[in-house]
């Protein structure tokens, strides 16, 4: 059995912050309503100026924003259409 570190335990803002995106997402209509809360809450556990929720989109190598939050800059929209950052990924073996 591991031992529990103090990075393996959450704060109480942590965990109150999970319980109220879990009961959201459980009374959801739709993706974007969880996104959005699931944003709102990360910004706050974080305490940052702005979160942006993004995913993968292997085939074309960029990730696409979903959702913008807290004190967006100047263009940014909190749900745009076609935010997309190309990444370029490389694989590389450690031997």
């Amino acid at each position: 059995m591991r031992a529990v570190s103090e990075a393996d335990v959450l704060s109480e803002g942590e965990r109150q912050a999970l319980v109220r995106v879990a009961a959201a997402a459980a009374g959801a209509h739709d993706l974007e309503e969880v996104l959005e809360l699931a944003a709102e809450e990360a910004l706050k556990a974080v305490s940052a100026a702005s979160l942006s929720v993004s995913r993968w989109k292997r085939e074309r190598r960029v990730l696409q924003t979903m959702i913008n939050v807290g004190e967006l800059g100047p263009g940014e929209q909190r749900f745009p259409e076609d935010e997309t950052y190309a990444i370029d990924v490389r694989m590389r073996h450690v031997f």
